[in-house]
């Protein structure tokens, strides 16, 4: 896969998942790409802080561990009704624990945490929640002893290690509700009393130093402040549709046979999509869960496609008002799109990268003449061999080419492509495709078309 590709297919990502953190007002942000001392007090004492894949990294084989303190000590005073936000993952669990929190410091920098989640060999991962009363810490802003206080608790999560999770604090005045993946359990892990201190800072790490040298790995991808509206944005599934004969079953393709539409599945030699499934992954969306791969039968007509991909949402058991968002290379694009606007209000975004919206001239040369590809290359290689093997008697190869792959027809170009002596003559129409194509531009809100990558493709046949 070239360079151009991958840069493409992460792109795709970009604008399907940047989406998910558009919040109203931000009032930090910190996404990890860099070292950033402007936002943070970097203390790694003998452990490492590293910085890769977009995400901070803090870990120590010796008895001393990194700790990271944010800079600016009014986070949580913006405004009464803020979110703090962090997605982490602790990668292991060892003797010695770290974490992530918010509170406060003493004149020496030593912190207090006021919520803090923790993991450690004898804890596993819980909450540690602590009412910071005035006649204790006196790191409080409030004047008076705090209503309800209650002291240091503890809660455990039961949360995986080697995954990542949110953790979410909402802050409504001086009260404060906790969550951990909300979008999985939107029912809070603690609640605090009323009137309780506003934290300072934002703590990741461990300050504690000496004991045993094996501590829990700590990886943070980001932490946010925002405004207090409480809704996290909507996670839209989505759902990848491959190109021509990127999609694979022996007995359909070799043998003619009658098999179920889930039992296609990707080329064994098309890796064009680890690139794009791999930046899925790696933003967190889990497969068959938060999306999803659709290999079909792709030489049925384009209709069929269509209502065999509109089976395959609807066994998908997505909510009803939910919506997906949909990526599609060459003729899975062209099938995204067309389903998109027969079904619009089920759809968020819809992305094409080198589909044939108004059709291909390579098709014509397919239907007519029975030339597949003008490369050598496997894909042309194993198309070819499969022709000669569903020949007939007394049957032509473009009657083999046009009983076989019935998509053909339907991606003939809508416009003019063919000459004679240099003059244009009518060319074969395509019904379909050029009434669908009269009516896209009802789905342009939510329709992005990348219609190149750098290579010429042929305009006449003459």
């Amino acid at each position: 896969m070239s360079v151009r590709q991958v840069t493409f297919w992460l792109f795709f990502c970009f604008i399907l998942l940047s989406c998910r953190f558009a919040y109203a007002i931000t009032f930090f942000d910190d996404s990890f790409n860099y070292k950033d001392d402007s936002k943070w007090n970097y203390v790694q004492k003998t452990g490492s802080i590293g910085f890769s894949g977009g995400y901070l990294e803090l870990k120590s084989s010796s008895p001393s561990f990194p700790i990271v303190y944010s800079l600016n000590s009014g986070l949580f005073k913006f405004q009464e009704n803020q979110v703090f936000e962090v997605r982490f993952m602790f990668t292991d669990r060892n003797y010695m624990g770290d974490g992530i929190g918010v509170g406060f410091t003493n004149s020496s920098g030593y912190p207090f945490y006021q919520f803090a989640v923790w993991n450690g060999i004898n804890d596993n991962t819980i909450l540690v929640h602590n009412d910071f009363n005035n006649s204790f810490y006196n790191y409080c802003n409030v004047v008076n002893s705090m209503d309800g206080s209650h002291g240091v608790g503890i809660v455990p999560l039961g949360i995986s290690d080697g995954e990542w999770h949110v953790l979410r604090i909402e802050k409504t005045a001086k009260r404060y509700e906790v969550f951990v993946d909300k979008d999985m359990n939107n029912v809070p892990v603690f609640s605090s009393a009323d009137n309780q201190c506003i934290p300072e800072v934002v703590f990741l790490g461990n300050p504690l130093e000496g004991g045993s040298s094996t501590w829990t790995s700590l990886k943070v991808d980001y932490v946010r402040v925002h405004d207090g509206t409480y809704e996290l944005p909507k996670n839209n599934k989505v759902i990848v549709l491959p190109g021509l004969g990127a999609s694979w079953n022996e007995g359909a393709m070799v043998f003619n046979q009658a098999v179920a539409a889930n039992e296609w599945k990707m080329t064994s030699f098309v890796k064009n999509y680890d690139s794009l499934i791999g930046a899925l992954e790696q933003n967190g969306l889990i497969r068959d869960s938060d999306y999803f791969v659709w290999n079909y039968d792709w030489r049925k007509p384009l209709s069929e496609i269509v209502t065999d991909f509109n089976a395959y949402v609807a066994g998908l058991g997505i909510s009803s008002g939910d919506q997906v968002d949909l990526v599609g290379h060459s003729l899975g694009g062209l099938v995204a799109r067309i389903w998109t606007q027969e079904n619009s209000e089920k759809v968020g975004e819809v992305i094409t990268l080198g589909s044939p919206q108004s059709g291909a001239v390579s098709a014509y040369e397919a239907w007519n003449g029975a030339k597949v590809g003008d490369r050598f290359n496997p894909q042309s290689i194993v198309l070819n061999v499969l022709l000669q093997l569903q020949k007939k008697n007394n049957q032509n190869l473009v009657e083999t080419v046009r009983s076989y792959a019935k998509i053909l027809k339907d991606l003939l170009p809508t416009f003019n492509y063919l000459k004679t002596n240099g003059k244009v003559k009518v060319p074969p129409g395509n019904l379909y495709l050029g009434n669908k194509n009269a009516t896209v531009s009802n789905i342009f809100d939510k329709f992005l078309a990348i219609i190149g990558k750098g290579e010429q493709t042929k305009e006449w046949i003459n």
